[in-house]
């Protein structure tokens, strides 16, 4: 069940020194939000103290995305590895729905795996993933499935494998990018009837997509390349470096578009960096068309996923080398990245358990995270 701790957490900084951050800082670190455990109070307690109990009791879930709907109601994505038929442990979907406290529990199992949740402007809900896209109509009390596009009248064999990103538009319009068994590319398809029918876009793996404010869409893909779709013209914009990380995008509430990506600067003190390359992040303040390098995200590991919030401060959680999941924030006025809140050094440790972290949401002037265990956590 998801639960919301109410308690206080006497947290405070970390005092133990990470001997891998010779540029070491105190931080604050994670405060538990609620878990996918009934018992929230004991597994705080053990979050804390115990650490073996909290991950015996937590590493079977995977929380892949948070989302609060414009009812308010909070949804989380979540992967649950299962015991199936005595024979191997299998990764099950969910998804999980908190309502006002107390909370409730509601899950809908999917077809093998889902990858992402949006919502348009009239209320809708679309959920996608491994061969299957599903909606629904009544804040996630249920959901029908909808057809997945097929990939051309010549290659009707080529059948969906799944549906890699999807997001909606101001104009509730919901685009999809899919993944086909065999050697077709990923196509991005539109929909403006809520799924019934699609028009192709464009063929590219989408790793992250924003509408800009005069139409366009600037996109990322897997190899840290940056494109801009304007007028059913796909044009590359800037080309930065892959390095196995992620390149996540954000528009904020001003227009410009922010992205966290690698550099290729090879740094001599390698250890200081997973692949030997800093992750730095720029922005665009003319829809995507041009773009200013910012600061450098300090020991991050991976590109992560990127929050605006209430204040007009960016945050990003990633991976870190000093706290594993690790939360940074940026004033916008600021080119320096500092970090907001790390995880306990148990949860840290690049060569043993380790935290990461793969959503960020911002509830009740809270910043949450979550990811690779089945909690959701807070920073202070």
């Amino acid at each position: 069940m998801l639960r919301k701790f109410e308690g206080k957490c006497d947290s405070g900084p970390i005092q133990t020194r990470n001997e891998a951050c010779p540029d070491y800082q105190p931080v604050p670190y994670h405060q538990i939000y609620s878990s996918l455990e009934i018992n929230l109070n004991n597994l705080n307690t053990e979050y804390q103290s115990d650490y073996q109990s909290f991950l015996k009791s937590t590493r079977n879930e995977r929380v892949y995305r948070l989302m609060q709907s414009s009812s308010g109601i909070l949804f989380a994505l979540v992967t649950r590895y299962e015991y199936v038929e005595n024979l191997y442990w299998y990764p099950v979907p969910y998804i999980y729905k908190a309502v006002a406290v107390p909370t409730t529990l509601w899950y809908q199992t999917f077809y093998e795996g889902t990858s992402g949740i949006t919502e348009d402007n009239k209320g809708n809900l679309y959920a996608g993933g491994y061969r299957g896209l599903w909606k629904s109509t009544d804040s996630g009390s249920s959901w029908n499935e909808i057809p997945i596009p097929t990939y051309d009248e010549f290659y009707r064999d080529l059948k969906p494998y799944a549906i890699r990103y999807l997001t909606t538009l101001k104009d509730g319009s919901l685009v999809v990018n899919v993944e086909f068994i065999g050697t077709a590319p990923f196509n991005t398809y539109k929909s403006i009837d809520g799924g019934n029918t699609w028009t192709k876009l464009f063929a590219l793996p989408i790793y992250s997509m924003v509408e800009a404010d005069d139409g366009s869409f600037v996109i990322s893909n897997y190899f840290g390349e940056l494109y801009k779709f304007s007028n059913s013209i796909l044009t590359k914009v800037l080309t930065t470096f892959w390095a196995g990380s992620e390149h996540p995008l954000l528009k904020a509430r001003d227009g410009t578009i922010y992205t966290v990506t690698s550099e290729n600067v090879h740094y001599t003190q390698s250890w200081k960096y997973l692949w030997g390359y800093p992750i730095v992040s720029y922005k665009s303040e003319d829809n995507g068309n041009t773009w200013i390098r910012m600061g450098e995200v300090p020991d991050a590991l991976q590109g992560g996923r990127l929050l605006e919030g209430a204040d007009g401060s960016i945050y990003i959680g990633t991976l870190s080398r000093c706290w594993g999941g690790t939360v940074y924030k940026l004033n916008p006025n600021s080119k320096k990245w500092e970090v907001f809140s790390g995880s306990i050094p148990y949860l840290s440790n690049i060569d043993g358990p380790l935290y990461t972290i793969f959503t960020v949401a911002e509830i009740d002037e809270k910043i949450l995270n979550a990811g690779g265990l089945g909690v959701i956590f807070n920073s202070p």
